[in-house]
């Protein structure tokens, strides 16, 4: 895939401890021209959050340390829904429609990771960039 001279400069924060899923959409994005950083655990991730500035974050649930739940919560007490980055929750963890509202709520986006393709993935993402 050509990179897109219009993603040079942006950067893409994803939180997720599933190596293979991080890195196939590491790669994907990177081939996509998009500049991108990996954290392992919520807790890092929400660092890097605080400490960079990001133009999408993909954000999971089940995160080591701090959950997915709780970086998303702590960060929009802060940064409310539709404010930058725009925050992508990219999950396999399934919930009942009750327990994932509050999630779906909050974020700008949710995805099923084991449904969305790459280049799904950087349809949202550029969906997201236009917020």
């Amino acid at each position: 895939m050509a990179q897109s001279s219009n993603n040079l400069d942006k950067h893409i924060l994803i939180i997720d401890d599933d190596i293979y899923a991080s890195e196939m959409y590491s790669i994907s994005l990177k081939d996509a021209g998009y500049q991108v950083d990996i954290a392992r655990d919520g807790d890092s991730g929400y660092k890097m959050m605080q400490q960079n500035h990001y133009d999408v974050v993909l954000l999971d649930i089940m995160l080591p340390r701090v959950n997915g739940e709780h970086v998303l919560e702590k960060w929009r007490n802060n940064h409310p829904k539709g404010t930058k980055p725009p925050i992508i929750i990219m999950t396999n963890y399934e919930q009942s429609e009750a327990a994932k509202a509050p999630v779906v709520s909050s974020s700008d986006y949710y995805a099923i990771k084991a449904s969305i393709t790459p280049s799904e993935l950087r349809n949202l993402i550029a969906r997201a960039l236009e917020i």
